[in-house]
C-alpha cells in the first residue's frame, strides 16, 4: 500500500521514540485506502470472482 509522504516521514518520526498510538495515523491511512481501491478491486477481480462461483454451485450441489 502506497502512502503519502508526510505521513510515512511522520511515522518513521514517531517510531524513533514509540508509543502505543504510533501507528494510529498511517493504519488509518491504509485501512481507507484498502477500503477504498485495495478491497474494491480484488471483489471485482476474476480470481474471486472464480471462488464465489465455484463456492456457490457447491452450495447448489449440497442443496439437491
Amino acid at each position: 500500500v502506497n502512502i503519502d509522504h508526510r505521513t510515512r516521514e511522520k511515522t518513521k518520526q514517531s517510531l524513533s521514540d514509540p508509543t502505543p498510538t504510533s501507528l494510529n495515523e498511517v493504519q488509518g491511512k491504509i485501512y481507507s485506502l484498502m477500503e477504498k481501491d485495495s478491497y474494491p478491486r480484488f471483489i471485482r477481480s476474476k480470481m474471486y470472482q472464480e471462488i464465489v462461483n465455484r463456492a456457490y454451485a457447491q452450495g447448489q450441489r449440497r442443496s439437491v
